[in-house]
């Protein structure tokens, strides 16, 4: 008789019938059916060291557009390790290496310019 009991007070009842529920609500079956994570984000202090360490590698790319040429660079290891966000980060800093080029073309082709007038 007590096993009944407790069998009874650990399962959820019906409230119309008052009888033991033998089915799972869909509100419990979402809680505890629920496929974890495949893709877990980083905390907010690693996204932003994350960041910091691409703009810092960005900054040198725009003084020195030959350290993306020559892959004289470094990138945090959760951007190494992750391909789409290496391909992204590294589109990205070809088109900083492009810019910084154009600008240094256009400086030596206006100083060149001041220098014959």
């Amino acid at each position: 008789v007590a096993i009944e009991k407790q069998q009874l007070l650990s399962t959820p009842k019906d409230m119309a019938t008052g009888r033991a529920s033998t089915s799972i609500s869909s509100e419990d079956a979402t809680h505890f059916d629920r496929p974890s994570a495949t893709r877990k984000r980083p905390c907010k202090g690693k996204r932003d060291r994350i960041r910091k360490a691409l703009c810092l590698v960005r900054d040198m790319v725009a003084r020195d557009p030959n350290v993306f040429v020559q892959g004289r660079f470094f990138l945090p290891a959760e951007v190494e390790q992750n391909a789409k966000l290496r391909s992204r980060t590294m589109a990205d800093l070809a088109r900083v290496a492009a810019e910084a080029f154009q600008d240094l073309s256009d400086r030596a082709a206006g100083h060149s310019a001041g220098l014959t007038k």
